[in-house]
């Protein structure tokens, strides 16, 4: 296998695996296949691992603290429908 770019080809196969070893290990086995590995080949690899995702954790967690139905923000002492007696 002759690689065209080899800095460039580190640095994409890096960053596409987002670190996962297995990612790597598979980037390279699909790169291993061809004989020349030109930069048009190098910028059109990709894996799954490298796909970064929004965190939707702390929108879930203001969200489920603010609901109305939580018991911190409720008082039931006063109220006359109130389940908690």
């Amino acid at each position: 296998m002759l690689i065209e770019s080899p800095g460039l080809f580190v640095g994409h196969i890096v960053k596409q695996s987002g670190g996962n070893p297995q990612a790597i290990a598979d980037m390279l086995d699909d790169s291993a296949k061809e004989r020349l590995v030109d930069k048009q080949h190098i910028r059109e690899m990709c894996h799954a691992a490298g796909v970064r995702y929004f965190d939707f954790t702390p929108v879930m967690i203001v969200a489920l603290a603010s609901s109305p139905s939580a018991p911190a923000t409720r008082n039931c002492t006063s109220s006359p429908g109130c389940w908690r007696r």
